[in-house]
């Protein structure tokens, strides 16, 4: 092959690997949510595997996720793993809310979160059938 073959493969591939960089730090910037209304009362409840089934898709910015999160007091929280309202990928970090507004982290932390600013800061992604 000669090099001015190569060249624009290699222009195309460097542009390319520059478009998947940003696009992977804009997804760290913005989070997908699964998200199932924590008002609606559900005789049981979602567990993890279930939430993006039964979850609308929305998006949130990762400032407003922080801003809506809580510091209870330590030993206060009790994360329930088969009552999951909501789901949020970040990058590679997931985190699942459970319907008390108590959060688990990728690494296995928890925190609370404030569950009123947490949904006003969702926006819609596509149509919800809820």
């Amino acid at each position: 092959m000669s090099i001015q073959t190569l060249v624009p493969f290699a222009l195309a591939f460097l542009v390319g690997c520059d478009a998947d960089h940003a696009v992977s730090q804009q997804t760290a910037d913005r989070g997908i949510v699964f998200y199932y209304d924590f008002s609606i009362q559900r005789v049981t409840g979602l567990h993890e595997h279930e939430i993006e089934t039964y979850g609308c898709r929305f998006e949130i910015r990762r400032e407003d996720f922080e801003r809506a999160i809580l510091q209870p007091r330590e030993g206060q929280l009790t994360y329930r793993s088969r009552d999951v309202r909501a789901k949020i990928v970040f990058g590679d970090e997931t985190i699942y809310v459970d319907s008390f507004g108590v959060a688990s982290g990728s690494g296995g932390g928890m925190f609370a979160i404030d569950k009123s600013r947490f949904t006003q800061a969702l926006t819609p992604v596509g149509v919800c059938r809820l």
